[in-house]
């Protein structure tokens, strides 16, 4: 498609967000006195140079993973609600909401189910920008950027919410940069980081070891193919005993969420190969405590909720900082 697929709401939106007039100028996109081109309706605002190898690894991953896993499960629905437990989702109508690093848009697609928010804006450096684009097409009211969280800013404008869900623990050099930018242009932001087990056993530490190693030799694995075939094995041989155990736990009374991937129980196999292939087949993993949390967002928030429910750590921030 040219850029004449954004439709006249969308470039008014874009307009809005960066706070300069937005106009086509064939497959481009011109914002104020910067041009992006549009590919299939997605503007790219950000392309990786040769120095971000790192980056461009764990970028390529996830546009593979959720081409490969580009259909949304039933159990993607449930997943939300734990997510979104510390929000009001249906007073998010009439509001402004970013979802950035969007993925596959499995997110903004069931929060455009529940709620009619005033628009919403798809960011995501990877490839997976398409595949969202893809799952959102019927909604009027959402724009697409293949854009870099850590350079990506909205001069101007703040979204009444952000979300960020399992996707800045993946930046090679740290959320920091990324939860600044984030912090000047939102009153609200949702957002979980993968949690160092602080909160766990020794048990749990014992097992995470173990497959922290596995995921580090797993991710030398480039053939698409065969990281398909190895992560239908994890769920089926890894992934699926655990989950039995916990249900069996559950049926005399002890208490599952003690259990390692108890979360996984009542989930299909699919759904479970396509979390065995996020977990294991990314390169860069950071990983951090309640404590590390409230280091990493004191400088930028006023206040932080935590949920006290899975997945560990999900967590709101509330109150921008102003800026020195």
């Amino acid at each position: 498609m040219s850029a004449a697929s954004l439709s006249d709401r969308q470039l008014e939106i874009l307009a809005t967000v960066f706070g300069a007039p937005a106009r086509l100028d064939g497959d481009h996109i011109v914002i104020g006195e910067k041009r992006h081109r549009v590919i299939d309706g997605v503007v790219i605002v950000d392309d990786m140079g040769r120095e971000e190898a790192a980056k461009e690894e764990v970028v390529r991953s996830f546009g593979a993973e959720w081409t490969t896993f580009s259909q949304m499960t039933p159990e993607h629905q449930a997943e939300f609600d734990a997510y979104f437990d510390l929000i009001d989702v249906p007073a998010l109508a009439g509001k402004a909401v970013a979802d950035l690093g969007c993925g596959m848009g499995r997110w903004s697609r069931i929060l455009m189910e529940r709620t009619r928010p005033r628009f919403l804006v798809c960011a995501d450096l990877s490839e997976a920008i398409f595949v969202a684009r893809e799952n959102l097409k019927d909604h009027d009211n959402v724009v697409f950027l293949r854009a870099d969280l850590e350079k990506l800013a909205f001069p101007g404008f703040r979204f009444d919410l952000a979300f960020s869900l399992g996707v800045l623990h993946h930046i090679p050099a740290g959320p920091e940069r990324a939860l600044a930018n984030i912090a000047g242009y939102c009153e609200r932001f949702l957002c979980y980081l993968y949690y160092a087990l602080d909160n766990r056993g020794a048990v749990f530490a014992a097992l995470f070891r173990l497959a922290d190693g596995l995921r580090r030799a797993l991710t030398l694995v480039r053939n698409e193919a065969a990281r398909r075939s190895i992560s239908w094995l994890l769920a089926v041989f890894l992934y699926k005993p655990f989950v039995i155990l916990a249900d069996v736990a559950g049926w005399f009374g002890v208490d599952k969420e003690r259990l390692p991937l108890n979360a996984y129980c009542g989930n299909s196999l699919a759904r479970i190969q396509q979390d065995a292939y996020d977990r294991f087949f990314t390169s860069v993993e950071h990983r951090y405590s309640r404590a590390d949390v409230r280091a990493l967002t004191a400088p930028h928030w006023r206040d932080i909720v935590f949920s006290d429910r899975q997945p560990y750590w999900h967590f709101l921030c509330m109150g921008p900082k102003e800026r020195v």
